[in-house]
């Protein structure tokens, strides 16, 4: 008999509870990483040609 696991979405399994302590904060550092440094692009220079590859470059040296 098989043991039912738990999915997120479809059949993407959830997040084993003990890995939950480094890889959350690792992805919720990301996220906000990438805002800031958008949101600190847009601020300086507007929506320029090629923001989103501007800022992609930006967000991976800071």
């Amino acid at each position: 008999m098989q043991k039912n696991k738990t999915m997120m979405i479809g059949t993407i399994p959830k997040l084993p509870a003990q890995y939950a302590a480094w890889i959350m904060p690792l992805l919720l550092s990301g996220l906000m990483s990438a805002t800031i440094s958008m949101f600190n692009l847009w601020k300086n220079l507007g929506m320029i040609d090629g923001f989103f590859s501007k800022w992609f470059s930006i967000w991976l040296f800071s």
